[in-house]
């Protein structure tokens, strides 16, 4: 029995020989390679998945990028290797293997690009307006797809200690008074990203400048010495140092808040610092000017206006000289009409030209010099109405296409420009047959149309003319096209190609396309019948030539005629505009208004060879606002303090461009807000108090309401000046509670703010 036992298995290991010889067991299948990410950047961490599958046997596998091996991890039909992306071009092999030897390979090419620069973002700085002294907060965020390799902040050049929390960098920096730039960096491995913002820190808090004055206040050459005494206050005390012109003087105290200096006068225009600085290095400075003048007469200006007798449309010259001045001059103001036009400084004399509207005007010149001396001098001049500087505005509606016999309707917007002027009519005029299509006296919100049906085929010239009340008229030509309902048999059939409407002494080419039912013998061009001779393009295009010296209405007439002996005579007109400019006139009123105020700009036209298509309003150089229809005019809320440039830009309807410009004054408003402030009396450890504000101000409104705590006890060693919480609030009115960690007697303070920088202050213990 076992002998025949170890038959059966000599015979089966046989028969398994047999068969592995003789059949053919399929290999693994082609690998596929792939990526995450799908597309990675230099940099970055990169898994390289490869996958196959083989029914009979476990697979391994040899990867490789660009001819360097990678090990891999994996079995059966999945295996994974690890690279950090490099950019470039990259080649990947992988090859798979089974137990009977069996391969299957593959390749694959993968583009790595560099990645985005680090990403800086969410930039916050605590307090939002500090002062000197305070323990500022800066924190920003830093991002970037391969990582975050450094960050890094600097206050002026100077570095700060960064603390890293995730994706979030902070760091603290002890505020000094002044302009300062916070600059942000952020590497990855690859490159670096920067940011720069500029900030401003307040002055300290303490030492204050509570005054500072001089005696004698206007001081002469005939003085000997001028006395300066300054009052301060420091809780901890501070050291009072003056300058002047940089040259410091002695100082004497005459108690802990006060102190003098003497000084010897000399004639001129100085410049006095007042320092005060206490023993924990903060600082307050503030800069005067003291003048010391001379024996002179006093200074007058004589003024002159050029010419006296100004006519509408033409500019006028102020020219102002000062005299008696003690130099250097500091400034001289140009006022037209109260509205301020022109300002000098460091010179003595003032010279505007400009270009007024029609009616009576205040000259006024106004000049200070340096030792505060004043002068002022006015002048009246008149400009004269007239009603020819105000043409209608007049704007064709209708295509300059039609169809013989079929009726079409002809429309256009007429508007009169002239102060109280109407529109008496507007008539259209066929320029070929001089005959009147239309003369339409009452227009639908400014439109006039008739109706015209066309009897002749080709190029019909149509002269619209448009007349206001006062006799002045607008004219216009449009060549309508008028096309048969079929290519006329007896002979050529010749429209126009160029514009109607050309700028004088513009280079321009006139041309004709020619339909023949016959081959064209002959075609001949005139302008105004002086002939010349036609050019032939490749696309069978007549043309001429011409420089468009003479303004006005001119004839261009095309014949041809083919070898069969037919002829047509075509008569096109075009229109030549001047190349002139428009003139404006600008207006700001009220010239002088609160900010956040509203104000209305007015441009007229004062001379116009051709209508209006738009009026452009800039206040500073920047667009506020367009205007396309007469009267042109704009309201406008203002946003800034100060004297401001109004230019107005008036575009006709050939693209050219005129300007004028004003000036308007927009004012801060200087009455404080009302302000309501309610808060506890008394209060315990731990018991939550509710503080309430409300503010008002019918001018500017309210921009802000600021909350300070103060503390008997704390911070030190500046207890009461130092606040122990403080809060900003972007409206006219909150409800805040708040909880006392210590007993001490707490002094609450609210300030509001309204919109143009006046303050009112309450408090409440």
């Amino acid at each position: 029995m076992k002998s025949v036992f170890m038959i059966l298995i000599v015979a089966v290991i046989a028969l398994s020989i047999l068969l592995s010889g003789c059949l053919s067991l399929p290999g693994p299948s082609t690998p596929v390679i792939s990526f995450n990410p799908a597309q990675p950047v230099a940099g970055q961490p990169v898994q390289i998945i490869v996958q196959s599958n083989d029914t009979y046997s476990n697979l391994t596998c040899a990867l490789s990028v660009d001819g360097q091996p990678i090990s891999v991890y994996g079995t059966n039909d999945v295996f994974t290797g690890n690279w950090n992306a490099s950019a470039g071009i990259h080649t990947f092999d992988a090859t798979v293997t089974d137990s009977y030897n069996h391969s299957s390979f593959t390749s694959k090419i993968l583009n790595v690009g560099l990645p985005n620069p680090p990403a800086i973002s969410n930039i916050l700085w605590v307090p939002v307006d500090p002062q000197g002294g305070n323990v500022m907060q800066f924190s920003f965020c830093a991002t970037s797809v391969i990582g975050i390799t450094s960050a890094n902040a600097f206050i002026d050049s100077s570095p700060l200690f960064m603390v890293k929390n995730g994706n979030t960098f902070s760091a603290t920096w002890n505020a000094i008074p002044g302009d300062h730039t916070l600059k942000i960096t952020a590497s990855n491995s690859i490159e670096t990203a920067s940011t720069s913002i500029s900030f401003q820190v307040a002055a300290y808090p303490y030492p204050k400048i509570n005054s500072v004055s001089w005696t004698p206040l206007y001081p002469t050459s005939n003085d000997p010495s001028v006395t300066f005494t300054i009052n301060g206050y420091d809780p901890i005390g501070f050291i009072p140092s003056i300058y002047v012109d940089g040259t410091p003087l002695k100082t004497t105290s005459l108690s802990s808040e006060t102190s003098i200096a003497t000084w010897s006068v000399i004639p001129g225009y100085h410049e006095v610092d007042v320092l005060l600085t206490d023993q924990v290095g903060w600082y307050n400075e503030q800069t005067y000017h003291i003048a010391v003048t001379p024996q002179i007469e006093n200074m007058f200006i004589i003024l002159g206006i050029t010419p006296q007798q100004v006519e509408h449309g033409n500019p006028v010259t102020i020219s102002a000289v000062t005299y008696n001045y003690y130099p250097p001059m500091q400034k001289m103001s140009l006022y037209v009409d109260n509205s301020l036009m022109d300002t000098v400084s460091g010179t003595d004399t003032l010279k505007y030209t400009f270009t007024p509207s029609d009616g009576t005007h205040q000259i006024m010149v106004m000049a200070q010099d340096s030792v505060g001396m004043e002068a002022s001098a006015v002048g009246i001049f008149n400009v004269q109405y007239n009603p020819n500087a105000y043409p209608p505005v007049l704007i064709p509606s209708f295509t300059p296409q039609a169809t013989f016999g079929s009726t079409k309707i002809l429309k256009v917007y007429a508007k009169a420009t002239a102060p109280d002027a109407i529109i008496s009519n507007v008539t259209f005029e066929n320029m070929i047959s001089s005959t009147q299509i239309g003369d339409i006296s009452v227009g639908n919100n400014g439109i006039y149309a008739t109706s015209w049906t066309p009897n002749e085929i080709g190029n019909i010239p149509i002269l619209v003319k448009a007349t206001d009340s006062n006799g002045i008229q607008s004219a216009t030509v449009v060549n309508v096209k008028v096309s048969p309902d079929y290519i006329n048999g007896n002979g050529p059939v010749i429209y126009p190609v160029f514009t109607s409407m050309i700028e004088q002494s513009s280079l321009i080419t006139l041309g004709a396309s020619i339909i023949s039912n016959a081959k064209l013998a002959d075609v001949d061009m005139w302008i105004d019948d002086v002939p010349i001779t036609p050019s032939k393009s490749s696309t069978g295009l007549y043309s001429v030539q011409w420089i468009a010296s003479a303004t006005g209405t001119h004839l261009f007439k095309v014949y041809a005629q083919d070898i069969l002996g037919r002829a047509a005579t075509s008569d096109f007109y075009f229109y030549v505009y001047p190349g002139a400019l428009p003139q404006m006139q600008i207006q700001a009123t009220p010239s002088s208004v609160y900010l956040g105020g509203m104000i209305s700009f007015d441009a007229t036209v004062i001379k116009s060879p051709s209508a209006i298509s738009l009026v452009n309003f800039y206040v500073d150089n920047i667009n506020v606002g367009s205007s396309y229809y007469p009267p042109y005019r704009l309201a406008w809320k203002t946003q800034s303090a100060g004297s401001h440039t109004l230019t107005v830009e008036a575009v006709n309807v050939y693209g050219q461009k005129g300007y004028a410009s004003t000036y308007f004054n927009v004012f801060k408003d200087t009455t404080p807000p009302e302000l309501t402030l309610t808060a506890p009396s008394t209060a315990s450890t731990s018991q939550n108090i509710t503080i309430t504000a409300e503010a008002s101000d019918p001018i500017s409104g309210i921009s802000d309401l600021q909350l300070q705590i103060y503390s008997s006890n704390a911070p030190e060693p500046y207890p009461n000046i130092i606040p122990v919480l403080s809060k900003t609030f972007n409206t006219d009115h909150f409800t805040f509670n708040w909880v006392p960690y210590q007993s001490a007697t707490y002094t609450v303070y609210v300030v509001a703010v309204d919109n143009a920088g006046n303050s009112t202050k309450k408090s409440s213990k």
